[in-house]
């Protein structure tokens, strides 16, 4: 795969030593890592112990970010905006999606498993194509937002 890994441990970031992430949005997308890893991990408000990084200021939609890898160690990233993003063949993994849109996004054969369950950090599904995508824990109101949720199928999920 080409692109850059990046796995950022806590003396780059601040972040605590058990707790490195990885975010590699393939080649081309390296100033959208630079400006995620940029941002500072906050708690989320309800007090929860997982961190959170507000990417709601970053600008994703309409960029090419197949096969990408999110993985945020079971903390959240909130806000993302992902409209017509490509990112068939993604690894989004153990991260925690809030408040994010994937509006008219193609996630073809995806695998994501951490979504909020607080309706009020619900993410916008309206319109994604989850063909052969494999979600786990996905909402059932985000499902009948994708354009596959009529027909039923080309998902797993649990």
């Amino acid at each position: 795969m080409s692109g850059t890994l990046l796995c950022v441990c806590w003396a780059a970031l601040g972040d605590t030593p058990d707790a490195p992430y990885t975010v590699n949005l393939g080649q081309g997308n390296e100033d959208l890592e630079a400006q995620i890893n940029a941002i500072p991990w906050t708690r989320h408000p309800d007090g929860s112990s997982y961190r959170v990084k507000d990417v709601s200021h970053i600008d994703f939609s309409g960029r090419d970010l197949r096969l990408a890898e999110i993985h945020l160690e079971l903390n959240a990233l909130c806000g993302a905006n992902f409209e017509n993003c490509r990112l068939d063949g993604s690894s989004l993994d153990e991260t925690r999606f809030m408040s994010c849109s994937f509006r008219n996004a193609s996630l073809r054969f995806c695998e994501m498993d951490v979504f909020s369950a607080d309706p009020e950090s619900y993410n916008d599904f309206t319109g994604a194509d989850i063909t052969g995508s494999w979600l786990q824990g996905f909402p059932s109101k985000s499902l009948e937002q994708t354009r596959n949720f009529p027909d039923r199928h080309g998902f797993w999920g649990g």
